[in-house]
C-alpha cells in the first residue's frame, strides 16, 4: 500500500457520524506512507496530524497535534501536543519500536520507549476527570493553582528532575524522582525528594476533591527504597490535622 493524503480544516462531523464515533472538530493532515501487508513491520513515512476545537470520547480538545516519521522499524515522533481547557500536554523527541504498535505489546513498548514529556496544568479537578480518576462534577470553588511536571522516559526508565504544585502560599516539590515505567516489580528502586509546605491543607482538599482536610503540614524528605517498600528520611512538622472528621 502506498498513501498520500493532503487535507486541510475538515469537517470531523459527518465522518464520525458514518462510523458512529463521538468525534467532532476540524482536521488538518499530511500523509505519506508505504505499507508492504506481507511485512508491515518494514512500513515507512510521516505524518503531520492536527485537530482543532474537537471533542474526542466527550474530552474537549482545543487542539491536539503530532509530527512523527517511521522508518527502519522505528515510529519518530518530533513533537506531540494535547490542550484541553487549561492544561496541556507535550512529548518530544520520542521513540518507540513499531512491532509493539502493531502487537499491541504495551508493556515491551514500555521497556522500550523513549523520549521527553511536560504537563501543566492550571485545572486539576478538570484532569483528574479526563483522567479517569474522578467521575463527579468538579467542585464549585477552586483555587488557582498551577501544576508544571516534566521529565524523561528512557528504555523503562522514568526521570522527573522536577514536579511542582503551587496554589498562593501552599506548595508541593518533587524533585530528582528516578525509577522504572510499568511494568515494574516490587524490587524496583525508588528515589527522589520531596518537600511540603502546607499551611492550609483545605485548600489542598477544594483540587483534590477526593478527600475532605484541615490543618498545616510542613515536611523535607528524602524518597528511597522500592517501589514494594518505600522508604524516606523525613523532617515533618503538623498543626491541627484533621482528615474525614478523625483528628
Amino acid at each position: 500500500l502506498k498513501a498520500n493524503l493532503k487535507a486541510d480544516q475538515i469537517d470531523l462531523d459527518p465522518i464520525a457520524a458514518l462510523f458512529l464515533q463521538p468525534l467532532s472538530g476540524l482536521l488538518s493532515t499530511d500523509i505519506d506512507l508505504v505499507f508492504p501487508f506481507d511485512r508491515p513491520e518494514t512500513a515507512s513515512g510521516r505524518l503531520r496530524l492536527g485537530v482543532f476545537n474537537g471533542k474526542i470520547q466527550g474530552i474537549d480538545l482545543a487542539k491536539a497535534g503530532v509530527e512523527a516519521a517511521l522508518a527502519d522499524g522505528w515510529v519518530h515522533v518530533a513533537a506531540l501536543e494535547a490542550a484541553s481547557g487549561r492544561s496541556r500536554l507535550t512529548v518530544t523527541e520520542a521513540a518507540a519500536p513499531f512491532r509493539h504498535l502493531l502487537d499491541g505489546a504495551w508493556e515491551y513498548l514500555l521497556q522500550e520507549l523513549s523520549g521527553r514529556f511536560a504537563l501543566s496544568s492550571e485545572d486539576l479537578p478538570q484532569l483528574l476527570k479526563i483522567a479517569g480518576l474522578f467521575a463527579a462534577a468538579p467542585p464549585s470553588r477552586v483555587p488557582d493553582h498551577r501544576l508544571e511536571l516534566s521529565g524523561r522516559f528512557d528504555a523503562g526508565y522514568l526521570s522527573i528532575p522536577h514536579a511542582g504544585l503551587t496554589s498562593g502560599s501552599s506548595r508541593i516539590l518533587l524533585q530528582n524522582l528516578e525509577t522504572r515505567l510499568a511494568p515494574a516489580t516490587q524490587d524496583t528502586p525508588l528515589k527522589g525528594d520531596l518537600r511540603l509546605d502546607l499551611p492550609d491543607l483545605e485548600v489542598l482538599s477544594r483540587i483534590f476533591p477526593l478527600f475532605s482536610s484541615s490543618g498545616s503540614v510542613r515536611a523535607d524528605a528524602t524518597i528511597g527504597g522500592t517501589l514494594g517498600q518505600p522508604e524516606a528520611d523525613a523532617t515533618l512538622g503538623a498543626e491541627n490535622l484533621k482528615f474525614e472528621g478523625l483528628h
